[in-house]
C-alpha cells in the first residue's frame, strides 16, 4: 500500500503532481467515456490499449452518443449486470490503492483460521499477520455494518473466491452424513441449481419440482435461504424450520436496503463478500460465519468448508487478501469521519 504522507505517480501523473500526498487517479481518467463508460489504465501495464467500455445504451471511442431506447443497439442485458455504481467512490478515496512489489506472494500463506472470539490459530509455523488484518477488517467492518450479532455468539469464519464458491463449501459440508435434497424459494439465483448438482456430486441434488413441497424427513433438506432474495429483493423465511440453511446474505448491507431493514442476524451458516458490498464482483473474494455449537452445525462444518476449499484453491491469493483489506478497512474508517 501507499504509505502515510506519502504517493506513487499513476499514468499520466508526474511525481511532481503528487504534492506529497496519496494518489489520485489522473484527470485524464476522470475525464474519459463521458461518464458513460470505462476503462481499465491498469492494463496499460501489459501493452493493452484502454479503451473505453460503454454503458448499455451508449456509443463512440469515448461513449459520447446515447442511442434512442427505440434503436436496435440499445439492449439492457439483465443477465450480466454493470457492477460499478461504486466507482466514483473508490476513486475518490486513493487510500485504498494497493501497490505491489513483484516478490509479492513468493510464499504460502492460508487464510482459514480460528474464531471471532478466540486467539487460537493454525498459520502451521508460517507467520501471517494479513490473515489476522483480514479477519478484523472483516470484524470491523460488521460491526459498522450492524448485520451480524457479533456480541452474543462465536463464529468460525471461512474465506473463499467469492460467494459462489463459499455457497459449494457449505452444500458439500452439510451434505457429508448421507443424501441431501437442496433447495431454494423461488424466484432464486439459477447457480444454484449447478452449484448444487456439482457441490457433492454423491449426497447432494437439485430438487427439481416444486420446492415448497418435499416430502420426507426435512432435516435432510440443505435450505439456500437468500435475503434480500434475489431476483426481487423480497424477505423470506426459510421454507422448512428444520432444514439444514444457509442464509446467502451478499445484498444484506445498509447501502443497499431501506434504513431499518439492517438488523444483526445470527444464523447458522451466512455468506457475504465483496462482489455486492463494494462493486468488486472481479476481486472474487467473500467469507461465511459459521456458528460455533449450533444445533445441526457443529465445528467440523466450517472444518469442512475450509477442506473444501483448500483442496480446490487451496487458498485466495495474498494480493486478494491485501487489497479487500485495504478496501474494507478504508470503508470503515471513512464512516467515522
Amino acid at each position: 500500500g501507499v504509505p502515510p504522507g506519502q504517493c506513487i505517480a499513476l499514468p499520466g501523473e508526474t511525481d511532481g503532481g503528487c504534492e506529497g500526498v496519496s494518489p489520485k487517479r489522473p484527470s485524464v481518467v476522470e475525464n474519459r467515456c463521458s461518464g458513460n463508460g470505462w476503462f481499465n489504465d491498469e492494463d496499460s501495464s501489459l501493452g493493452i490499449e484502454a479503451t473505453c467500455n460503454c454503458f448499455a445504451c451508449y456509443k463512440g471511442d469515448n461513449c459520447e452518443k446515447e442511442l434512442q431506447f427505440n434503436d436496435t443497439e440499445c439492449i439492457v442485458k439483465p443477465d450480466d449486470p454493470e457492477m460499478r455504481f461504486y466507482q466514483d467512490w473508490f476513486d475518490g478515496h486513493p487510500e485504498a490503492i494497493s501497490i505491489f512489489y513483484p516478490s509479492y506472494g513468493m510464499n504460502y500463506r492460508g487464510l482459514n483460521r480460528a474464531t471471532t472470539n478466540d486467539k487460537a490459530d493454525d498459520r502451521i509455523g508460517v507467520n501471517n499477520p494479513l490473515r489476522e488484518s483480514f479477519y478484523k477488517a472483516i470484524i470491523d467492518f460488521h460491526r459498522y455494518a450492524g448485520n451480524v450479532d457479533l456480541d452474543n455468539h462465536e463464529y468460525d469464519i471461512v474465506v473463499g473466491m467469492g460467494g459462489h464458491q463459499i455457497l459449494s463449501a457449505a452444500i458439500f459440508a452439510l451434505s457429508q452424513d448421507g443424501p441431501k435434497t437442496v433447495v431454494a424459494r423461488v424466484p432464486h439465483w439459477i447457480r444454484f441449481i449447478n452449484m448444487a448438482n456439482v457441490a457433492n456430486t454423491k449426497n447432494a441434488s437439485w430438487w427439481e419440482r416444486n420446492e415448497a413441497n418435499v416430502p420426507g424427513n426435512h432435516s435432510d433438506v440443505v435450505e439456500i435461504v437468500t435475503n434480500p432474495n434475489n431476483p426481487n429483493n423480497e424477505y423470506y423465511e426459510p421454507l422448512y424450520e428444520d432444514s439444514k440453511q444457509i442464509h446467502d446474505l451478499v445484498y444484506y448491507w445498509p447501502n443497499q436496503q431501506k434504513k431499518g431493514e439492517i438488523v444483526p442476524r445470527s444464523d447458522d451458516i451466512m455468506v457475504f463478500s465483496m462482489s455486492k458490498i463494494g462493486s468488486m464482483p472481479d476481486l472474487r473474494l467473500a467469507w461465511a460465519f459459521v456458528k460455533r455449537k449450533a444445533p445441526g452445525v457443529e465445528r467440523d462444518v466450517a472444518k469442512t468448508m475450509k477442506t473444501y476449499i483448500s483442496d480446490t484453491i487451496q487458498s485466495p491469493s495474498g494480493m486478494t487478501v491485501l487489497r479487500g483489506t485495504k478496501l474494507l478497512n478504508t470503508a470503515t474508517m471513512s464512516s467515522s469521519t
